[in-house]
């Protein structure tokens, strides 16, 4: 059972930050598979940190990105993004101290942090400089 699927209202129209969009969703995914094949806590731990490496590398992109484009907003985007890493890390921890299953909590994190990121306050960042109607 796939944990997320990308869905059409996540399309920023900035193709980079799109593609690098979905493949957090698949590595989310990855990790969600591992998890319920009940894979090894190493295996799984070793996903949780590969999501982990694409999510820094993502929002480091997207902050060039927004430097670029002149976005006013870039510093407390780069807030968000540092508030997102800490409760990811966090919950890393959580997992490497418990017993190899990926708590639901963390799920509900990632789910609840894409989908609202990116139809948030991404959303600002993606129509910045557009004239208006244009995706």
């Amino acid at each position: 059972m796939t944990f997320m699927e990308w869905e059409q209202r996540f399309e920023l129209g900035v193709a980079a930050m799109d593609a690098e969009h979905k493949g957090l969703i698949a590595a989310m995914n990855h990790v969600h598979d591992l998890d319920a094949a009940n894979a090894a806590k190493s295996t799984i731990d070793a996903a949780i940190g590969k999501l982990a490496e694409l999510t820094t590398k993502h929002f480091a992109d997207e902050e060039k990105h927004m430097e670029s484009i002149g976005f006013p907003d870039r510093r407390t985007h780069a807030r968000i993004h540092e508030n997102l890493l800490e409760r990811f890390a966090g919950l890393h921890t959580s997992f490497r101290a418990g017993s190899g299953k990926v708590d639901r909590a963390f799920f509900d994190f990632l789910s609840f942090w894409l989908r609202s990121h990116i139809l948030g306050v991404d959303r600002n960042y993606a129509s910045h400089g557009k004239p208006a109607g244009v995706r």
